[in-house]
């Protein structure tokens, strides 16, 4: 693209009296401008995010219990051998750095963790114990559950990590297709 509109701005150099090169120059300069902007609001919403997840990456992946690939045997996964412990805290990372980068993402996860991750203390709890709260209190796939998903399903096609190989994207998108029709008829039901 930039060495596109660079030719582009070369060849319009002669007609336009050099002008098309300094538009190409200010808008490398804009372009600039905008990734150190974006990069920043980044590097703010993941100092925001570590202390939430308070190094418990692991626990917040395991505690998606996402879906495993069908290449991944039963005894596999009672022998623990489709998911390490590394696998995990990296994927919980990945979660985690996703929703830095996606501030609606990441206003919908603290939202949620503020609704019902705030012990008696005042003290937010850690993701991990809100996902355990979800699912064995109220016996549903809560909002936190569906917002790690959503993380889960942007992330998975962009890489290749091992971290991701055991998890099935077919059926991660599934379930986010069936959590967000559970969460459209709530919402119409109210509170």
């Amino acid at each position: 693209m930039i060495l596109i509109l660079f030719i582009l701005a070369l060849v319009l150099a002669w007609p336009t009296g050099g002008l098309s090169v300094l538009a190409w120059i200010g808008w490398i300069a804009w372009q600039l401008h905008k990734g150190r902007e974006a990069h920043k609001h980044s590097e703010t919403l993941t100092a925001l995010l570590e202390p939430v997840f308070k190094g418990e990456y692991a626990e917040f992946a395991a505690g998606l219990e996402l879906p495993y690939h069908s290449h991944i045997t039963t005894d596999d996964i009672i022998k623990g051998n489709s998911r390490t412990e590394k696998d995990l805290h990296q994927i919980g990372r990945l979660i985690m750095k996703y929703l830095a980068n996606n501030p609606c993402e990441a206003y919908a996860f603290i939202n949620t963790l503020k609704r019902h991750g705030v012990d008696e203390s005042g003290e937010m709890e850690a993701p991990w114990e809100v996902l355990q709260w979800e699912f064995y209190e109220k016996r549903s796939h809560g909002r936190l559950k569906w917002v790690g998903y959503r993380a889960v399903e942007a992330l998975m096609p962009h890489n290749s990590l091992p971290a991701f190989h055991s998890v099935d994207l077919a059926g991660v998108s599934e379930m986010v297709t069936e959590m967000q029709a559970l969460w459209q008829v709530d919402d119409k039901r109210g509170p």
